[in-house]
């Protein structure tokens, strides 16, 4: 018998009903069962690196919240801006 039987549907609840929240708010876009899973998937790998000692602390700085970064930018909700929104050539911001 598992010494934490239920640890894996409370941690998948616990992770979709956040990430079923962020969705209902507008902060993320799309399917929240689906990005809950991306999320730990994500989030296991590079925690399972660091624990193994294939990332040095830094790295593990570094990476952790570039992962979340990635993830809630790859599900942000996509703004279309009509076509008089979009500023004309002569009013884009110069490449110094």
């Amino acid at each position: 018998m598992p010494l934490f039987p239920n640890w894996r549907s409370r941690n998948n609840a616990f992770m979709r009903s956040h990430v079923r929240m962020l969705v209902e708010m507008g902060v993320l876009e799309g399917d929240a069962d689906m990005i809950g899973k991306i999320l730990w998937a994500s989030l296991h790998g590079v925690i399972a690196l660091h624990l193994a000692g294939k990332l040095t602390n830094a790295n593990f700085d570094q990476l952790l919240p570039e992962t979340m970064r990635v993830i809630a930018n790859a599900y942000r909700p996509v703004k279309v801006m009509a076509p008089t929104e979009i500023p004309a050539a002569h009013e884009w911001p110069s490449i110094s």
